[in-house]
């Protein structure tokens, strides 16, 4: 597969690893949003696509509804040991 960018959500194209993508990060070679961090750090756990996989298949699958708390959402707690 080829990477393309966007040119509205991304500005570069490439496939490389969670761990690489946080390396880069860490150097200052790429910019990174805070969820998109959050992600990779929890994929750079795993060896392989397989082992990501794996886990994914383990968890439940839970629907995340946020409350219109009027200027904000609200997200339920918990979250966090449901990834």
């Amino acid at each position: 597969q080829a990477a393309f960018a966007d040119a509205v959500e991304t500005h570069d194209g490439v496939w490389i690893s969670p761990r690489e993508a946080l390396e880069r990060f860490t150097a200052g070679d790429i910019h990174l949003v805070y969820p998109t961090i959050k992600h990779l750090q929890r994929l750079a756990a795993f060896d392989s696509l397989a082992a990501a996989a794996a886990f994914a298949r383990s968890k439940p699958v839970i629907t995340i509804m946020p409350r219109d708390t009027g200027d904000d959402f609200e997200l339920p707690g918990g979250l966090e040991a449901a990834w």
